[in-house]
């Protein structure tokens, strides 16, 4: 992969975000740090958040300049608003996947108020993302108290992201990372640290309350102290002459500098997460590793206001639909249900579709734009019935032109897209050449050709600009479903309002039945039947709740959507599909929740593990929450081009790919590092629950630490699992290349 200074030459702006984070450090100053608000957020918090945010940043910004030695500090920082809000700014296309910090409304109960790296474990990776709790920027004031020093703890989490060190304080009941040891029977224990100074005595406390100092705190034998932490006292806290190590107690207020090799001297005996996974090298020695530091680049160097600049942006999304309609009449109604019901969904987001959609090939083969409320209109045709006359160069011309003659200005930054479906036939022009000049606008493909390897013309206009994207759905109308998913995660959400999908597939034969658990939490089922053109219209369904048979109906058209009450049958429902000959059928099962109960939902990713910019292996990523708890102990599983790849959440031993073990993250690494989006797919069990933190247990112990109690190696279970069973997810990856 070239360098990512040369890849910001050579392209714009916009096309180095799709393919790597966006952040440089020059002439000592980073720029390109991409702060994303979630829609989660409410808008009318902003006004008190903004100001709270570039408070809390310039007093980061200084922090990185003196923990860096003079080489580092923020200076440009771009924060991104929800394209959901209505509040008026330059508008930006943008991908969550290039957040480099996020604020969610709700803080993940295993991490209570404080700030997170989702991170793999290795030394000197990147991290994939920092999250915040919108809590944490509410009052600067109680989070300082709550948590320390603010622009230290932000440096931390900054640090660790950014150059791959990791935390030099340990964790309780961790079995990798311990809090505190003992070096023999009958001494003291010993606190996992990194300082400058020696730590005060009587800093170790049980976590399980005073009265059990003496049991869990003492050092019967050598090995580690799982109930035992070393916790900063009032007067250690103010030490004047504790300096480091920023990895270790960052709440410190004097605390400034990393340990490193030659002033602050690195601690490498303690079986810290740093000393394990970086080979006992000091934190800034790794730092200075990076290649924001080869070569002499970024030497330390007088900086007199490390204030950083702030652009405030709103995400935003324009899109024109090209429909080539020379195609099988029962599948064209097919696409144009799915896209019907997708342009509805992500309008309510605000994304930008134009007033129409346009049609072309068989009857229209002169083009025809469709008001987008009568996209049902729209009729398909096989090249049998109407002609292979297609110029599908003029419909892209057509779909260009309308962007130009809307009030938004298409630039790098807020480039148009052109969702495509077609099979690439052309009979007259070459719709690539519709694109000369053109270089703020991208195409996703969609090549609906039967061939094996697809249409190569519908490949080549993916590439024709470098933010496009390919998918050979074929006749299968569930890889163009799964496409338009992939293009909501990229550049648009996936919003608690949208129907959660619970089961996907499809089937060859003469009768069929699935299962699939409705959890409480569901108030709506859809049921989506896509028959293809061949098979007959004689098929029956048939719906089973709890072992039931309450509901019977007919295939009434090759386009079936029907949707049932929940109330109070959630359980097992079987559903029944059976025919005299045999036929071809996609299934689409969703759930629309409740409005008072917990979101339940998957999230999928795929990200790169960068070290020094170069990608050792691609991860595939879910993420299961029962609202801000995470899912534990369930089956997770990923489909990659038709297989299924386990994904696992037991923490990176035996070198998996895996970070933390029991946090409700799953992780495999990818096959092959290619162009793709992959489905991810959860089945909770009887083992399975979600994991409510640790805010309640030990009589509340953790609420009160100004340091992390969780998560090292693992995330202890919790003292009271909530149970959570009989519920499935499908989630869908955003697009990723290599």
């Amino acid at each position: 992969m070239a360098s990512l200074h040369y890849c910001v030459f050579l392209f714009s702006f916009f096309v180095c975000n799709l393919w790597g984070k966006n952040v440089q450090l020059d002439q000592n100053g980073y720029k390109g740090i991409i702060i994303y608000i979630s829609p989660s957020v409410e808008e009318s918090t902003w006004t008190d958040l903004e100001k709270n945010i570039k408070k809390a940043f310039a007093e980061a910004s200084t922090s990185v300049y003196y923990g860096s030695n003079s080489r580092a500090y923020f200076r440009n920082i771009q924060i991104v608003l929800p394209m959901s809000w209505n509040i008026t700014k330059s508008l930006r296309t943008f991908s969550t996947m290039n957040t480099d910090i996020a604020i969610e409304n709700l803080p993940i109960s295993l991490y209570g108020g404080m700030p997170y790296n989702d991170q793999f474990r290795k030394c000197r990776v990147e991290g994939d993302r920092i999250n915040f709790p919108r809590s944490f920027f509410d009052n600067l004031e109680d989070t300082f108290n709550s948590f320390g020093a603010i622009g230290t703890l932000i440096l931390k989490q900054w640090m660790s992201y950014r150059y791959g060190i990791f935390e030099e304080v340990g964790f309780p009941m961790d079995p990798v990372y311990p809090a505190a040891y003992c070096v023999e029977a009958g001494g003291s224990p010993v606190a996992v640290s990194c300082s400058n100074v020696p730590l005060m005595d009587g800093g170790f406390v049980s976590i399980r309350g005073p009265e059990h100092n003496e049991e869990d705190c003492e050092c019967k034998e050598k090995g580690l102290s799982d109930q035992c932490m070393y916790k900063l006292d009032q007067d250690q806290d103010q030490d004047p002459f504790l300096l480091s190590s920023m990895m270790g107690f960052s709440q410190i207020p004097s605390n400034t500098v990393f340990c490193d090799s030659e002033y602050f001297l690195h601690e490498a005996e303690h079986p810290s997460m740093h000393n394990i996974l970086c080979n006992k090298t000091s934190t800034f020695d790794v730092v200075l590793e990076h290649y924001d530091f080869d070569y002499g680049h970024n030497d330390p160097n007088f900086v007199s206001d490390t204030a950083p600049d702030y652009e405030v942006v709103k995400q935003a999304l324009n899109v024109r639909i090209v429909l080539d309609t020379k195609n099988e009449r029962d599948y064209g109604s097919q696409i144009i249900k799915k896209i019907q019901n997708w342009v509805i969904q992500e309008e309510k987001k605000g994304v930008k579709f134009g007033s129409h959609l346009i049609a072309s090939g068989g009857i229209n083969w002169d083009i025809t734009k469709v008001a987008k409320n009568n996209m049902t209109d729209i009729v398909y045709t096989p090249s049998s019935t109407s002609g292979k006359y297609s110029n599908l160069e003029k419909a892209m011309k057509t779909a260009i032109e309308d962007f130009d003659s809307s009030s938004r200005t298409l630039s790098r930054n807020f480039p148009g897209y052109i969702i495509l479906i077609s099979d690439g036939s052309q009979t007259t022009g070459n719709m690539v050449d519709a694109f000369s000049g053109i270089n703020n606008i991208h195409v996703l493909a969609i090549d609906t050709n039967k061939a094996s390897n697809g249409s190569w013309i519908m490949e080549e206009i993916s590439k024709i600009t470098t933010g496009g994207f390919y998918v050979h759905a074929s006749d299968n109308i569930l890889e163009v479903s799964k496409a338009l998913r992939a293009f909501t995660s990229t550049f648009s959400y996936n919003a608690e309002s949208d129907m959660a999908m619970l089961f996907s597939s499809q089937f060859i034969g003469s009768e069929t039945s699935f299962s699939i658990p409705v959890d409480s939490s569901l108030e709506t089922i859809q049921m989506d039947l896509f028959f293809k053109s061949s098979s007959r219209l004689d098929a029956s369904v048939s719906i089973d709740q709890n072992g039931r048979s309450l509901i019977t109906t007919k295939a009434k058209s090759h386009t079936m959507v029907e949707s049932f009450d929940v109330k109070d049958t959630n359980g097992e429902w079987t559903f029944s599909i059976k025919a005299s000959k045999q036929f071809t059928v996609g299934i689409q099962i969703f759930g629309r929740k409740k409005v008072a109960e917990n979101w339940i939902k998957l999230d999928c990713e795929i990200r790169k593990t960068l070290v020094n910019n170069k990608n050792i292996g691609s991860r595939i990523i879910a993420k299961a929450f029962n609202g801000v708890k995470p899912i534990v102990k369930t089956r997770v599983i990923a489909v990659v081009e038709g297989t299924e790849i386990p994904l696992k959440d037991e923490g990176n031993v035996n070198g998996e790919p895996d970070a933390i073990a029991g946090d409700g993250v799953y992780t495999a690494l990818l096959p092959e590092d290619k162009a793709t989006s992959v489905e991810c797919r959860m089945e909770t069990t009887g083992d399975s629950f979600s994991h409510p933190g640790f805010e309640t247990d030990n009589d509340g112990f953790s609420s009160t630490l100004r340091q992390p109690f969780c998560c090292g190696s693992l995330a202890p279970e919790p003292t009271t699992p909530e149970k959570i069973d009989n519920v499935e997810r499908v989630a869908q990856s955003a697009f990723y290349k290599p």
